[in-house]
């Protein structure tokens, strides 16, 4: 969680500084969590990993994150990020 935190921070300041890594450091946070997901669903069981209510912040969550690495890939492909 530490690990994700800190690129997804990582990602918005270079970002904000356009830099072409932002894209990168927004994708990396997004397969780590989809990826530990997974794993405690295949290890727990789904249901049990996820629990109720939280599973729906949690895909909302992974529906922003990944709407935020469209956006850089879009913004890297025009030549925005440098």
């Amino acid at each position: 969680m530490l690990a994700t935190a800190g690129l997804t921070i990582a990602g918005a300041v270079s970002l904000f500084l356009l830099r072409k890594t932002a894209f990168y450091l927004f994708v990396a946070p997004l397969v780590l969590s989809l990826c530990a997901t997974m794993v405690h669903a295949l290890s727990k069981g789904f249901l049990a990993a996820l629990g109720g209510p939280g599973t729906v912040g949690m895909f909302i969550g992974y529906a922003v994150l990944a709407a935020v690495c469209v956006y850089t890939w879009k913004l890297t492909a025009r030549g925005v990020l440098a």
